[in-house]
């Protein structure tokens, strides 16, 4: 009789995954703050109430959301991405009108259409605002991208950039235009609305032109925010006139489409929340997992919360843990691995999770567990993967080997991102 034993091992560090985005925005004249997936389903009332709510911008990182009170004695407001403990971020603003998040060095900028200025701000308990531009006519939605701040006026067609650390080297870089409104950046290339013309165009940063027309007319009439999506290439805009918000490619292929167009008076701004690839999902699993106060005490990570620890003790790390869905902290774990020997063939069956394409695995065997060695030659995959009819974000896979050599035989499942 054969003697076949099965061990499970994990190494490697963890990087990002992909979450479902969300979309989020500002309905001036109702006063609300509405989110919905992509393709405008699963839509809800965030927030209700408000008073003139413009500019939008959603922290992933802290899951919290921002916007901008357009009066005369302003504010940005914060509240949790579910509307909850909503409270003034920054207060006594001139019509601040619009914003946008530097997740990455924690600054929130914006712009005070009253004042005439670009202001910034950090995004901890130091909120000091600093004054990045001033003596500007009606700056009215901005942009980041590439060390710069971008901006448009209320009544213009141009696009003006400056440094976003104190706002030198400022140039015009979009003109020829009618009315701009929102803007985008991203890898080089700039997208805006036009409002008067009903256009979405882009261009890159550095060339020449009024830039190519992307969309223009049909549902588009008064395009006002706008926010894209690079890893779908999706663009979706607010129009303030047709009273919707609308999704289309980046490059101006296809049709544009109508998500949403029911229940809303003054769609203003727009915001996309993804999680990913600017935020890391391992971590969002560890807030699930492990209590706040341990993930931020850097001892707990060799024994609790790190890729490598075993806080159960079950033998399982918590990267496999994570791979495979279990509860890194219960020993007891249904991982749903199976063998099944038939004449000088063996199949193990495992599952993993799907959907992440930096997740890797090897099935390694060997005839001695004292010595060696493990080889990754031995087993292939066959048959077709099955999502897991329980949860689809995990599959089966299936690994088969020859057992004609051995008399004895140890497999090992080995997992790394």
């Amino acid at each position: 009789m054969r003697f076949l034993a099965l061990a499970l091992f994990s190494l490697g560090q963890l990087l990002a995954e992909f979450n479902a985005p969300r979309l989020y925005w500002t309905d001036k004249d109702l006063g609300l703050i509405q989110a919905s997936d992509p393709n405008g389903g699963n839509r809800e009332t965030i927030l209700s109430g408000l008073s003139d709510p413009r500019g939008i911008a959603v922290d992933t990182n802290q899951e919290k959301i921002f916007w901008a009170v357009h009066e005369v004695n302003g504010a940005i407001w914060w509240a949790n991405c579910d509307g909850t403990n909503a409270e003034v971020f920054i207060g006594s603003l001139d019509e601040p009108a619009d914003l946008e998040l530097d997740i990455e060095n924690g600054v929130i900028y914006w712009v005070s259409e009253g004042s005439g200025q670009i202001q910034k701000a950090n995004l901890d308990d130091n909120r000091e605002v600093t004054v990045v531009l001033s003596e500007l006519i009606r700056p009215y939605y901005l942009a980041l991208g590439d060390g710069f701040v971008y901006w448009s006026y209320f009544n213009s067609g141009v696009i003006e950039r400056a440094s976003a650390e104190g706002g030198a080297n400022r140039v015009v870089v979009i003109s020829g235009q009618q009315r701009v409104r929102d803007i985008e950046v991203f890898d080089g290339v700039i997208y805006w609305c036009d409002r008067n013309s009903s256009e979405l165009r882009s261009r890159k940063v550095n060339g020449a032109g009024r830039g190519t027309i992307l969309f223009s007319g049909g549902i588009l009439d008064r395009p006002h925010g706008l926010v894209i999506d690079p890893i779908s290439g999706t663009m979706f805009w607010t129009d303030t006139e047709t009273q919707l918000i609308g999704s289309s490619s980046m490059d101006g292929s296809g049709a544009t489409i109508s998500i949403v167009s029911r229940g809303l008076d003054g769609p203003w701004a727009i915001d996309l929340a993804r999680p990913t690839p600017f935020a890391k999902p391992y971590e969002a699993w560890q807030r699930e997992q492990f209590l706040g106060d341990d993930l931020a005490d850097p001892r707990k990570e060799l024994m609790v919360w790190g890729g490598s620890a075993d806080p159960d003790g079950d033998g399982a790390t918590n990267l496999l843990e994570y791979a495979q869905g279990t509860n890194p902290n219960s020993a007891v774990r249904e991982t749903g691995t199976m063998s099944v020997v038939g004449g000088q063939k063996v199949q193990i069956v495992f599952r993993i999770r799907s959907g992440d394409p930096d997740l890797a695995f090897t099935l390694e065997a060997t005839d001695d567990l004292s010595s060696g060695p493990w080889s990754r030659d031995l087993f292939e995959e066959v048959g077709k993967r099955v999502p897991d009819p329980r949860d689809n974000s995990y599959q089966f896979i299936t690994m088969e080997a020859d057992l004609a050599l051995f008399s004895k035989f140890f497999a090992r499942l080995r997992v790394s991102r």
